[in-house]
């Protein structure tokens, strides 16, 4: 009897997503999304092959997108809960931000070793705020693909 009570007192568990995981499976979302595929049933090489099919790079990482999904859902059925620092959630947005200004670079037939010698915090200054609307759409586009398949991402504050 004791022994069910700690138990049943226990604390969830805590999946803490790293930047790179949490970019595969927001790929691995996205395209799941679009296509209409179900990462907690699709085979990971269909993923895979659906990726390549579409003519996009990278399959490896909307492949491993697929298997952290898998992961994430599983630990759901432990009421698991799902944890980012605040350092990942600024790699993504600073990431989101300079990729947003190098696909409109290249639309205009900038070349990329024009964009490889700038740093990353004078991104900023090469984005129309239109651009900025476009980064902050897609991340709360991100949250929102997490919630559809039941996972709610959060970011861990700070203690200092």
């Amino acid at each position: 009897m004791e022994n069910s009570v700690q138990q049943t007192m226990a604390a969830a568990p805590v999946v803490f997503l790293d930047t790179n995981a949490l970019h595969y499976a927001a790929l691995a979302l996205s395209f799941a999304a679009a296509h209409g595929l179900d990462l907690a049933t699709a085979d990971v090489a269909a993923v895979g092959a659906a990726v390549q099919s579409k003519g996009l790079g990278a399959k490896k990482y909307y492949e491993k997108g697929t298997w952290i999904i898998r992961y994430l859902l599983r630990r759901a059925s432990d009421n698991a809960e799902y944890y980012y620092s605040p350092v990942t959630g600024l790699e993504l947005l600073c990431g989101d931000l300079k990729g947003e200004a190098i696909t409109r670079a290249a639309g205009i037939g900038v070349p990329n070793r024009w964009f490889s010698h700038i740093p990353e915090e004078e991104f900023r200054m090469h984005l129309e705020p239109d651009g900025y609307t476009c980064v902050e759409t897609r991340r709360t586009n991100v949250d929102a693909l997490f919630q559809a398949v039941g996972i709610t991402l959060n970011e861990r504050q700070l203690d200092i």
